[in-house]
């Protein structure tokens, strides 16, 4: 038999690992073969050319914000982004991981600077003691607003991001000091002149768990003080809210303002049912203690089961989200778990969605993410963060949900897609 001469070229999506993989799978085949292995291309080479072993791992999607090869077991999450009053974005990511607790990285947000609308991005600061955090201006300044370690805190920053506010106490942050909190960079709304939030309240480990609340203050009260800021009771969830017992949990809401101007809290439902499910509560204003009903609206929405935000546009007249949609030919139990599609939808009354387009995808649902996008529109366009899982030069992430990097993604002229 004579030795096979190939050109192969290993595109998507482990090309080093790959590559080690094939050398000791074939020792020896035909003159002439084409092979066929899922994410390898093996072009044919004519008898007597020299093998030519390639490589190639493909560009990480977007603008690389934040690295952190995996092999360091410190991986990034809870990506943030806003905009300054000058016009420059600023991005955040905190960091988790077994390796980042024994190494002094949990609890810690980074965050990033860019005054070329995303190109470049330079580190600005490191904010300790935060977790969970998102980003966002109000009168001029910008604000971090997450937990640490279970208390619900805040922060100011009246240079763009380089020095910060410590919330050491109730006047200077520090906005819960009983219980234990849970959230995501959400966004912050208006609604009737104040500020609202979504978190929640964690009795006890695991999704179920989770009791979502909001906390409003007034917009123009300071946001540093405690004794300022409102906080509805904590809802219980019911398992028999879908089919099966299968509402497992809910988390991770958005204050919303709703289509008739009222106030709701749309949250992730985490489910093992195929179809993605949003929980909708509404409240009769940012100071209920209670929503108008204990039951929430359950309905479909693509990427329920994970992380999403949620914004309205006013040119539009619609809320938009950026999310992990599973197309219904791809459905499968456990949702939560396929984060391998970014897609942009949309919705005129927050029940029925349309999946706009798809910004990136990835076969590798196991290795591969790009979730909990957080964006913000910046005149035409949208512009995103992901806490993105994907090969690097470093080598692949841990898997789809311990990311590697945060990237920035820029989606043009996103009303007439």
């Amino acid at each position: 038999m004579t030795p096979v001469n190939f050109a192969l070229v290993v595109s998507y999506p482990h090309g080093i690992l790959a590559k080690t993989y094939l050398s000791s799978l074939i020792p020896v085949v035909a003159t002439w073969m084409l092979l066929v292995i899922p994410g390898i291309v093996a072009a044919e080479t004519p008898p007597g050319e020299t093998l030519a072993a390639e490589a190639k791992v493909e560009p990480v999607p977007g603008t690389v914000i934040a690295h952190r090869p995996a092999s360091t077991g410190v991986f990034i999450g809870s990506p943030s982004i806003a905009i300054l009053p000058n016009g420059d974005y600023v991005a955040s990511h905190d960091q988790f991981g077994e390796a980042a607790k024994k190494q002094g990285q949990f609890g810690v947000v980074q965050i990033y600077r860019s005054s070329d609308r995303g190109e470049s991005w330079t580190h600005l600061s490191t904010v300790t003691n935060a977790h969970w955090s998102n980003l966002f201006v109000h009168h001029g300044a910008l604000y971090l607003l997450g937990t640490f370690p279970g208390d619900i805190v805040i922060r100011r920053s009246d240079d763009g991001g380089v020095t910060w506010t410590d919330p050491v106490d109730g006047k200077t942050g520090r906005l819960t000091d009983e219980g234990v909190y849970h959230t995501a960079p959400t966004p912050v709304v208006v609604h009737q002149g104040r500020l609202v939030r979504a978190f929640e309240k964690s009795e006890e480990r695991g999704f179920s768990g989770l009791k979502p609340c909001l906390l409003s203050v007034d917009e123009d009260a300071d946001l540093l003080d405690s004794g300022n800021w409102f906080q509805s009771e904590p809802s219980i969830h019911d398992r028999s809210w879908l089919p099966g017992n299968e509402f497992r949990g809910w988390l991770e809401g958005n204050a919303v303002v709703g289509p008739q101007g009222e106030l709701v809290n749309m949250l992730r439902v985490h489910t093992f049912l195929g179809a993605e499910r949003a929980a909708i509560l509404t409240f009769a204003d940012s100071q209920s203690r209670h929503p108008v009903r204990d039951e929430p609206e359950v309905v479909f929405m693509p990427g329920g089961a994970k992380k999403f935000s949620i914004r309205y546009d006013e040119e539009t007249n619609r809320y938009w989200a950026l999310v992990n949609w599973v197309p219904e030919a791809d459905q499968q139990p456990h949702p939560a778990r396929y984060r391998n599609r970014l897609a942009l939808v949309s919705s005129e009354d927050l029940r029925h969605w349309d999946v706009i387009k798809t910004i990136i995808a990835a076969e590798d649902a196991n290795m591969i993410g790009f979730q909990y996008a957080d964006f913000v529109m910046d005149g035409n366009d949208i512009v995103a963060v992901s806490r993105t899982a994907f090969p690097g030069e470093t080598g692949g992430a841990d898997n789809y949900h311990n990311a590697n990097f945060m990237t920035f993604h820029r989606i043009e002229n996103f009303r007439g897609l």
